[in-house]
């Protein structure tokens, strides 16, 4: 996708657009228009929905297959389309699609906060790595840079393929119930005939679940005041020291709404509006009277949304990994077994002696090796996926271990010194007679070349990591006599 930083290029108005750059600020259309739908009931996040229901579907791009987030997802859907697809005029015609003539676009807002840059040291010189590469670092923007984008709704475009919506493959009962649990959230039931979150106790209050219609009922009133147990300072920290019926109370509310909705819709529970219509007058006075508190409230509500369903993607893994965990038993089970009984044997003697060496590791780095040998030996044999198995090697290690990986792994003590230029270079220490800066970590390749892993501010902590990379490479070992050399 084009973005471009406020300034319009001419693509973008090719056709119409529903933004007056002549008259008022962005923020200031956007939450006019929420404002005016606020008064009608008619916002995105004052409409109920069924649960289970295959047309409702949040905003996103059929391009880049990613859903449109904070003010952008209630902006587009503030337009009433029933189609959820958005994409640029350049987008459609890449589809060999064409936006109708006449239809005007939709504007969106992006910020970019960071930037990538090369690192350099105190003198301004880069500072290079193991390769010679210049390293590259992360840094916070001084002055944030906004860019627009214009977009069309796929009821404005002709030629777009038919709209498909995939089921949830999940029930989202159980899932709702996995995440309350997960989040280890104190909730009472039945004190008080009401939901709501206390801060000073940090506790949940609901009704007793029968008094609910429905289970999806229940659920959803229940992730509405986990969404509040999110604002508490030991997690996301948002102010909640506000009495009932203040304004600071309903932007509270606005957050945990929208975020009720955002997950109603990721869950599949549905969502129902109606216990909070006392604070649509709120929530009008507060955006009349600060336009941009609707995107405070819209990336507050993302920030609730990502920390509630990291609860179900941390079981998730978990269980994926436990099934992963007892696959790789059973393989070797199924291996050892079909050896000969003299192959058998060492099999049997290889595998306890891996055991010993690694069992005083804490049990995730036990998971680690296993799920990243694993990965290497697949890849091994079957000379395919050998992204999927640095993408694990990564992931589980840290370390982006290249597939065609030896089995060889050396520590070399380094230290950095500028040539003539300027330029910092990292050199082995005892080609200059010095004690080592730092530990580096190498890996040979099948062509016998040295890959640089990592580098270490101690020695004992290089020597740890080639110990697990050396347990890694005999756990991948096909061969139990080379296993046991």
């Amino acid at each position: 996708m084009h973005w471009t930083a406020v300034s319009i290029s001419r693509n973008q108005l090719r056709e119409g657009n529903d933004m007056d750059t002549s008259r008022k600020a962005y923020h200031e259309q956007v939450a006019e228009s929420l404002i005016a739908q606020l008064k009608q009931g008619t916002a995105p996040w004052q409409k109920p929905w069924q649960p289970g229901d295959p047309l409702w579907s949040f905003p996103h791009n059929p391009t880049t297959q990613k859903r449109y987030r904070g003010i952008n997802a209630l902006y587009l859907m503030s337009k009433g389309y029933a189609d959820p697809r958005w994409l640029t005029y350049k987008q459609a015609a890449a589809m060999d699609a064409q936006v109708r003539k006449g239809e005007k676009s939709t504007w969106i807002q992006y910020w970019k906060f960071t930037d990538e840059r090369i690192k350099q040291d105190d003198s301004g010189k880069p500072v290079l790595d193991g390769n010679g590469q210049p390293l590259k670092e992360i840094v916070r923007l001084e002055r944030p840079r906004v860019f627009y984008a214009s977009v069309f709704n796929a009821e404005q475009i002709d030629n777009l393929p038919e709209l498909v919506i995939a089921p949830p493959s999940w029930d989202p009962i159980e899932r709702a119930e996995q995440i309350l649990q997960a989040s280890n959230a104190a909730i009472e039931h039945g004190e008080y005939d009401r939901a709501f979150y206390r801060p000073h106790t940090d506790r949940i209050h609901l009704p007793h679940r029968s008094q609910f219609q429905t289970p999806d009922r229940y659920y959803a009133t229940a992730l509405h005041e986990l969404g509040h147990w999110t604002g508490h300072a030991s997690r996301l920290n948002r102010d909640l020291a506000h009495p009932f019926g203040s304004e600071g109370y309903a932007k509270e509310e606005l957050r945990a709404e929208i975020a009720s909705m955002l997950l109603g819709h990721e869950l599949g529970i549905g969502h129902d509006p109606g216990q909070h219509v006392a604070y649509v007058a709120s929530w009008i006075k507060a955006l009349e009277d600060d336009p941009l508190e609707i995107f405070r409230a819209a990336a507050d509500a993302e920030k609730i949304q990502d920390y509630v369903l990291a609860f179900a993607r941390q079981q998730e893994l978990q269980s994926q990994e436990a099934i992963k965990m007892d696959e790789i038993r059973q393989d070797i089970a199924t291996y050892t077994a079909s050896l000969t009984p003299d192959l058998a044997t060492v099999a049997q003697q290889n595998h306890q002696q891996l055991q010993k060496l690694i069992e005083h590791l804490p049990v995730p780095q036990q998971n680690a090796l296993y799920l990243v040998a694993d990965a290497l030996k697949f890849y091994r044999q079957l000379s395919i996926d050998n992204l999927e198995f640095e993408h694990v090697s990564q992931n589980k290690l840290g370390l982006s271990i290249p597939a065609d990986w030896n089995g060889r792994v050396a520590i070399q003590g380094n230290v950095v010194e500028s040539d003539d230029n300027g330029a910092h270079h990292v050199i082995p220490a005892k080609e200059v007679r010095v004690d080592p800066e730092f530990w580096g970590i190498y890996v040979q390749c099948n062509d016998q070349t040295w890959v640089w892993m990592a580098d270490f501010d101690v020695e004992q902590q290089a020597i740890d990591a080639a110990e697990k990379l050396a347990l890694i490479e005999a756990m991948a070992e096909r061969s139990e006599y080379e296993k046991a050399v």
